[in-house]
């Protein structure tokens, strides 16, 4: 799995709406962390993460189906 690149429009574009929206930007933060966890092979640290992202609304159930 690679790092999409993304242009500077759309990280400015990314950074205004995560500004404006609290809630969309915890989201975010945890998919991040998924997705490193998954592409650094990181599955020790699996359960910490399904106990954080269980916290997000959004998040809850597909967090907590990983168990």
């Amino acid at each position: 799995m690679t790092t999409p690149t993304t242009s500077p429009a759309v990280r400015r574009q990314l950074t205004a709406i995560l500004t404006a929206c609290p809630e969309l930007a915890a989201v975010q933060a945890h998919v991040s962390a998924f997705a490193d966890l998954m592409t650094q092979r990181r599955g020790r640290d699996l359960e910490k993460w399904v106990t954080a992202a269980s916290s997000q609304p959004l998040l809850r159930s597909f967090a907590d189906g990983l168990l």
